[in-house]
């Protein structure tokens, strides 16, 4: 779960609480939300789902790090709603330090600037696994827009949320734009972080707007800490935590 995808190509950032303007969201004790199901067809970015049909059960925080290291558990109950106590604290060997290598696809030609203030911060990202009488993945995602993938034309507009720990503030503030002319339809994409991680868990969103042409891509996407996009949480037993029906990738945070 580490390595993470989305939609085309995309390099990431995240940002945090050290310096730089306004006030950071104190960091995040419990993660609550309804359990949906997606009923998306195959093609489609317009995101559809249902009521949860899989009963009452447990969910899981687990690792990224490790899928097997479950970090907290709530109850699940039959219509969907599940709470989650997050932990104190989380143990060093599920975390690692931000590598700004990892912050951006290096296939791609990319220009400007990522500033990191606390290089010696570890973390590590969480993602939720739902055990009733379905099993599987649940993550809050937002997604719309049409691709006519036969005239390779469209847009969509996708938003996804995610959960990281910081064992201290650090801050990755900037502006990222990337090419890659390696595929065959290049792809242009900017993306703009403003994380601000506070010691402890902390609630993401990744917004991803995306326009294609016959002649190439073009996707901005925006990194902000302190919310999630949505209180539903999509489930599906064949997807991996924060990923789409696409081929962007986003590489792993920590």
């Amino acid at each position: 779960m580490k390595n993470l995808t989305l939609m085309a190509l995309l390099g990431a950032v995240i940002l945090s609480s050290c310096g730089g303007g306004g006030q950071n969201t104190p960091a995040a004790k419990s993660v609550s939300g309804t359990v949906v199901e997606n009923t998306t067809a195959p093609d489609s970015f317009n995101l559809t789902t249902k009521a949860w049909t899989g009963g009452a059960g447990q969910v899981k925080l687990v690792s990224d790090a490790s899928a097997s290291t479950v970090l907290a558990t709530g109850n699940l109950a039959a219509n969907g709603t599940f709470a989650v106590t997050l932990p104190a604290s989380v143990d060093t060997s599920q975390m690692t330090t931000i590598k700004t290598s990892d912050l951006y696809s290096t296939r791609a030609n990319c220009t400007g600037n990522l500033n990191v203030s606390n290089l010696q911060a570890k973390g590590v990202g969480a993602g939720l696994l739902v055990n009733g009488t379905k099993s599987g993945v649940a993550q809050p995602l937002l997604s719309s827009g049409t691709i006519d993938m036969v005239k390779q034309t469209g847009t969509s507009n996708v938003k996804v949320g995610g959960l990281i720990y910081v064992d201290s503030n650090t801050n990755i503030t900037g502006t990222i734009t990337c090419t890659d002319t390696a595929s065959s339809i290049p792809t242009t994409t900017t993306v703009t972080s403003n994380l601000k991680l506070v010691k402890g868990w902390n609630l993401y969103t990744v917004a991803v707007e995306e326009n294609l042409t016959a002649s190439k891509v073009t996707a901005k996407a925006t990194l902000n800490s302190g919310a999630l996009p949505t209180d539903k949480w999509v489930f599906d037993s064949g997807m991996s935590p924060l990923s789409l029906k696409s081929q962007m990738k986003l590489p792993k945070i920590f």
